[in-house]
């Protein structure tokens, strides 16, 4: 369980060994697919699920000579694999029993990185049913695939399922891309031009000065030790807090919020114990 990156992922995962493992078909009636290699079942194909990881090591071999550098060195290869969560079964039992069985001294996953699923407007994705934005159709926007990128990362579904929004891209764009980040480049093209002519000052030789060293706190029996470091991050904080707040007036898409808010709380969590408290002298309202 060290090695699976998600609570869920080590409850199916457990619910799979804990149950007993039980014979699973692994052949399908299908037109498509790998046909199994056996004339008493010529008219079958292989369950998708027991042939694709397969495909992991074969797509490598037909990519270079020295697969097995990478597919029979467990003593030197760490294998991480990323999945949405119905496929981890498939990955942490199935697969590795395959590899097991084999005996062939197989690299077996070490890292699972499982995420919930990210739905589209509210209903799943279908390629089949048209439903969902894909690769070819985000070109035909001509939306700028950064956007994509930005919007996806804030709304990636870690913990809970997450919802792809029209909405939601174009807030973001507006609230995150446009406001915080074009303000921020437009007051440092802006300084540049006013304070430094226009650019920045040439290098000096001899590479970066050394770094100067933060002038000691005033010693105080009644408030904490603040250091360069955690006064750097207090600002971070600030600034995150402010972002969170800007969402918020924007009317941001909730997905998105509770994004800045994870970042905002993370931040907070590495500040030290006695700075998490409240500020002395601020008491909360009396129930």
């Amino acid at each position: 369980s060290s090695g699976i990156n998600a609570e869920y992922g080590v409850a199916i995962t457990g619910s799979w060994l804990k149950t007993g493992l039980k014979p699973r078909c692994i052949t399908r009636d299908l037109k498509w697919g790998t046909p199994v290699p056996h004339p008493d079942f010529s008219d079958k194909v292989f369950y998708v699920w027991f042939d694709a990881p397969i495909g992991y090591i074969s797509i490598t071999a037909n990519y270079m000579k020295d697969w097995e550098l990478w597919w029979k060195n467990p003593e030197q290869v760490t294998l991480t694999q990323f999945m949405a969560k119905d496929n981890v079964p498939f990955h942490t039992v199935v697969f590795p029993a395959s590899l097991m069985a084999a005996d062939d001294n197989y690299t077996m996953i070490n890292v699972l990185d499982g995420i919930e699923y990210l739905q589209y407007e509210g209903t799943k994705f279908s390629k089949s049913r048209g439903t969902g934005v894909f690769g070819d159709q985000c070109i035909e926007t001509n939306i700028p695939c950064d956007i994509f990128r930005c919007y996806l990362l804030l709304t990636r579904p870690e913990s809970s399922d997450a919802n792809f929004t029209w909405e939601g891209l174009a807030s973001t764009n507006n609230a995150i891309l446009l406001n915080n980040l074009g303000n921020f480049v437009l007051r440092a093209l802006t300084f540049a031009k006013g304070g430094k002519k226009g650019g920045a000052p040439a290098a000096k030789k001899g590479g970066a000065p050394p770094p100067k060293k933060a002038s000691p706190p005033p010693s105080s029996t009644s408030s904490p030790t603040v250091t360069a470091e955690v006064a750097a991050l207090q600002k971070e904080i600030e600034a995150q807090g402010n972002k969170v707040r800007e969402l918020k007036a924007a009317k941001a898409e909730k997905g998105v919020i509770d994004a800045a808010v994870k970042v905002l709380l993370g931040l907070k969590a590495k500040l030290p114990p006695e700075l998490q408290q409240a500020p002395a002298g601020k008491k909360g309202k009396k129930k």
